[in-house]
């Protein structure tokens, strides 16, 4: 898997470079560590033949950018991917980890805008910390970005 992996290395990373704008604000640590990410995320899960390798880079990357600096498995319950599944999908299953680290009321407070919020986290960092700076410092902690400054 190594020797596969080193072959298209530079590849998934030109491709998440041209498309996904938060990639290129990693640094080359951060961006060895979530391509590292990508492929156990890729190699483990079964994908559907109609999924072209483009959509699997990104489905694979929106899938572990919100794990990768966490501690926590690839979504065990999740076996094979039949679709490539936008952004938000992979956030709405980060909800119940978000609920037990930072508890009930916290999750209470965004009013059942979980993914939405985070992907406003993600993509749009100062505007959620100056309209909603616990849900921001709350996400922060979670995700481990630090994405406002």
């Amino acid at each position: 898997m190594k020797k596969k992996y080193e072959q298209n290395r530079l590849f998934w990373r030109d491709f998440l470079t041209s498309q996904t704008s938060l990639f290129n604000e990693l640094t080359n640590s951060e961006k060895d560590k979530i391509l590292n990410s990508i492929l156990v995320f890729y190699s483990e899960k079964k994908w559907h033949e109609s999924i072209e390798e483009e959509q699997r880079i990104l489905t694979s990357y929106y899938a572990c950018l919100p794990i990768f600096k966490r501690k926590t498995n690839f979504y065990p319950g999740i076996k094979s991917i039949d679709s490539a599944w936008p952004f938000e999908k992979w956030l709405k299953f980060n909800e119940k980890q978000f609920e037990i680290d930072f508890g009930k009321l916290a999750l209470k407070e965004m009013n059942g805008d979980f993914s939405k919020l985070s992907l406003m986290y993600f993509e749009r960092a100062p505007e959620l910390a100056s309209s909603r700076p616990t849900i921001y410092e709350n996400l922060n902690k979670f995700y481990r970005f630090h994405l406002k400054d």
